[in-house]
């Protein structure tokens, strides 16, 4: 079993240091999507407090497996438009009127 999970990781580390990401589960790769599989099942074990000692400090050297791909696009997109709201406070020097700057 150690065997297997080893491997798995060794596999997640070679991806992530190839793409600059984690993996995917709707990128229509099965090798990717497998992968991105694994890393769902960790996070639900580790969740859950089932995860085996050791192996969540060994998957944190991946970046941020412990928080699902949807979540880090949604907290990316927040972020973005809070940038996008710090600018215009700047630039008008008050914050934009709903019904008009917002759209």
């Amino acid at each position: 079993m150690d065997r297997r999970w080893d491997k798995a990781m060794a596999q997640a580390a070679d991806f992530v240091a190839g793409h600059g990401r984690l993996p995917k589960r709707h990128s229509g790769d099965p090798a990717e999507e497998r992968l991105a599989q694994w890393l769902r099942y960790m996070r639900s074990l580790h969740r859950r407090g089932l995860l085996r000692p050791g192996r969540a400090e060994r998957l944190d050297s991946l970046g941020h497996w412990r928080r699902s791909p949807k979540i880090q696009d949604e907290d990316a997109y927040w972020f973005a438009r809070m940038s996008d709201l710090e600018a215009f406070t700047v630039s008008a020097g008050r914050l934009p009127q709903p019904g008009k700057e917002c759209r």
